[in-house]
């Protein structure tokens, strides 16, 4: 039986509770998710967006995963005063 690959698609999504949104952050094929790649998306795409006053107050809503957890996400959203619950 040959087995088939599966595809791999990592998206982040970011949406503010007033309706407004980022685009869509595409990761490149292999590419894996990471402290470092979610910082440099996250820096790069959705605080540009965030600060440009769509919204006042930035709150981080993240699941556990490692790369939104680790002390260098943390440290990130402390430097850029974002509120992580």
């Amino acid at each position: 039986m040959e087995r088939k690959a599966l595809a791999n698609l990592q998206v982040i999504a970011v949406v503010g509770s007033d309706g407004q949104k980022c685009d869509l952050i595409f990761l490149e094929d292999g590419q894996r998710l990471n402290s470092f790649t979610y910082v440099e998306s996250f820096e790069k795409k959705s605080l540009p967006v965030g600060k440009s006053n769509i919204w006042r107050i930035m709150v981080a809503q993240h699941d556990g995963a490692s790369c939104h957890t680790s002390k260098f996400t943390q440290q990130f959203l402390r430097t850029e005063a974002l509120i992580f619950p």
